[in-house]
């Protein structure tokens, strides 16, 4: 009888917590036509060799995990808009993740990534990239070659610095930075003007740029728990804001 957790359809494999996913790689040499395929919370350690012939994978979710490297084929899956990789044990991403030109969702938060690799520039089509609960102290500088990003969740890093090549993410609406070691409010963000949620909770920020202004479609400002004794009054100038939170501080 059929685990009511697998699937066989012939575009969808679903093995989500499946205590028999083990031995299950021949699944995958055959079923080239596959357009998704969930394996979240199976233990897994590595990703299955057979995995290089899913041409026609579009979404890919391996998340709740054990895998601690990606292998390079993994840029050989260049029709995935979807690549989850959230709860693992990653050191590192490979550069051919820069192969994927069509993924428009990134998740690889709650790992052990210290860093990402240049080519994650190449990922022009790219809208919801999360990274959050890592060891990240920096960004590339080819972040900024992220044209179509909407969503960036860096929570929970290392970062003393946000990469002022965020600046050409224009299409940016939402940045997530709670509980880094970010010590100002740059320059770098009066270039989101289309940004409507920024959070920065639990950083070491002293000060909150006078070109906050330009911020004007910005409806959401958290800057809670940090070292803040004033707000400049150019933050009137924003005027969606419905929510500013200054909690914590010494305004």
């Amino acid at each position: 009888m059929q685990n009511r957790n697998e699937s066989t359809d012939s575009q969808y494999i679903y093995l989500t917590n499946s205590a028999r996913t083990k031995g299950k790689d021949y699944y995958f040499f055959s079923l080239t036509s596959l357009t998704s395929v969930e394996l979240r919370e199976n233990a897994l350690r590595s990703l299955p060799a057979s995995f290089e012939n899913l041409k026609n994978l579009e979404r890919l979710d391996l998340g709740d995990n054990e895998l601690q490297d990606l292998p390079p084929f993994i840029g050989q899956l260049t029709k995935l808009n979807e690549l989850w990789l959230d709860h693992n044990l990653l050191f590192r991403l490979p550069k051919e993740i820069g192969n994927l030109i069509q993924l428009v969702c990134l998740d690889v938060s709650e790992n052990q990534l210290d860093e990402l690799p240049d080519e994650i520039g190449n990922l022009k089509c790219l809208s919801d990239f999360l990274a959050s609960q890592n060891n990240l102290d920096r960004l590339p500088p080819t972040v900024g070659q992220l044209s179509n990003l909407t969503v960036l969740k860096l929570e929970q890093n290392k970062l003393s610095k946000l990469n002022p090549n965020v600046r050409y993410c224009t299409k940016l609406q939402e940045l997530f930075l709670r509980e880094n070691l970010l010590e100002e409010l740059g320059d770098s963000i009066a270039a989101l003007t289309n940004l409507k949620i920024l959070n920065m909770d639990r950083n070491r920020i002293t000060f909150v740029t006078e070109r906050i202004e330009n911020l004007k479609e910005l409806g959401v400002l958290s800057v809670r728990m940090n070292l803040i004794e004033r707000l400049p009054d150019e933050i009137g100038a924003c005027v969606k804001l419905m929510v500013i939170d200054v909690s914590g501080n010494s305004v």
